[in-house]
């Protein structure tokens, strides 16, 4: 059994469950296909330079098998974290006025996050577009399989 406390109410969950003995030549890997949920994601802007704030000001989504594309609007000059709201850091950096005040639909800034898959099966990749806008700019995780 497993007890898991971190997790919301509101969206359905899909687990994966691998069991396998202690090594020997009988494993077989055996997976099943779902069309489940996935996880969040959350962009927080720090409250000073240099320190992480998750706070009233962390902007989280959940993500979705079929969507893919999450934009975060109305971006402001500072320093942001986007992470998987259970802990792991995807980036951080500080966003410039440059970056994120002008005009056109070209990146300013890119990144490449993370895989995406199965187990040690890369079936896609997560990355991120900083584009400018009028006033403020916008945040666009991708993710491509």
């Amino acid at each position: 059994t497993l007890t898991i406390h971190s997790l919301n109410r509101d969206p359905e969950y899909y687990f994966e469950v691998e069991a396998f003995d202690s090594g020997t030549e009988d494993y077989k890997e055996i997976t099943e296909q779902v069309n489940g949920r996935g996880a969040e994601i959350e962009l927080a802007k720090s409250a000073e330079p240099g320190t992480d704030f998750r706070g009233g000001n962390a902007i989280r989504k959940m993500t979705y098998e079929g969507v893919n594309e999450y934009i975060f609007d109305n971006i402001l000059p500072g320093e942001y974290t986007l992470r998987h709201t259970f802990g792991p850091v995807l980036w951080k950096g500080t966003l410039t006025s440059a970056q994120l005040i002008g005009s056109g639909d070209q990146p300013t800034v890119t990144a490449s996050l993370t895989e995406l898959g199965v187990g040690t099966k890369v079936l896609g990749q997560m990355e991120l577009k900083v584009i400018p806008g009028k006033e403020s700019g916008k945040i666009v995780v991708i993710t491509r399989y």
